[in-house]
């Protein structure tokens, strides 16, 4: 609805021109070319942002990168798992348990979540990417380090304006501990930033047992 629209509109125009910036920082300095490829950039935000706002903790969730050549918007996509019934692949059905874990205080049976809970659960988030540029399925660690670290005010603006209670970072951590300078933190389960809760998860594509 119009509530929406606007709200869209708000985050979209505020990140848009922090992009905007960057990418005029190219003119004079080269090193800035590779920011993001042929302007194609993957913004992030509410997946519905009602219920976003509803919620007394608010959760972000910052994944790697997209699997996308044309770094559509990665909340677009997961509002259509949501909206649409779109396939929940294993990403994001397992960023929906992290999230049901949260919020119920870790008092959850993994095997009693079915579609409907995990659905549920993606609707009241913000997702966004770390590297916010063209991506493809494999991940070069160095690179995409390299990559969110001139991306970096991006992704702190993104935080401003989300303003989020608990960030869940799937594979992130570590850089995401460099961007917000705490670099003691890097390999630690958790920290605090600004009061905000930033969890280290395993990326939620890893095949890891027991998690």
């Amino acid at each position: 609805g119009l509530i929406r629209m606007i709200m869209n509109s708000d985050y979209d125009s505020e990140i848009q021109q922090i992009i905007v910036n960057l990418l005029d920082e190219k003119i004079d300095n080269k090193s800035q070319l590779e920011i993001f490829p042929d302007h194609k950039y993957s913004l992030g935000g509410m997946v519905k942002e009602i219920s976003y706002n509803q919620q007394k903790i608010k959760i972000l969730a910052i994944l790697k990168e997209a699997n996308d050549p044309d770094a559509n918007p990665i909340r677009e996509y997961v509002r259509n798992i949501v909206e649409k019934n779109e396939n929940l692949i294993r990403t994001w059905r397992n960023v929906s348990r992290w999230v049901t874990a949260v919020y119920s205080n870790g008092n959850c049976n993994f095997e009693d979540i079915d579609e409907t809970i995990e659905r549920d659960a993606l609707e009241k988030i913000a997702v966004t990417n770390i590297n916010k540029g063209e991506a493809s399925s494999k991940t070069y660690m160095p690179v995409l380090k390299k990559k969110a670290l001139k991306q970096s005010k991006v992704l702190l603006k993104e935080l401003e304006i989300l303003k989020p209670n608990i960030i869940l970072c799937g594979g992130t951590y570590n850089i995401f501990c460099e961007i917000i300078e705490k670099e003691g933190e890097i390999g630690k389960d958790y920290c605090y930033f600004n009061d905000i809760l930033i969890i280290n998860m395993y990326h939620p594509q890893a095949m890891i047992k027991d998690i």
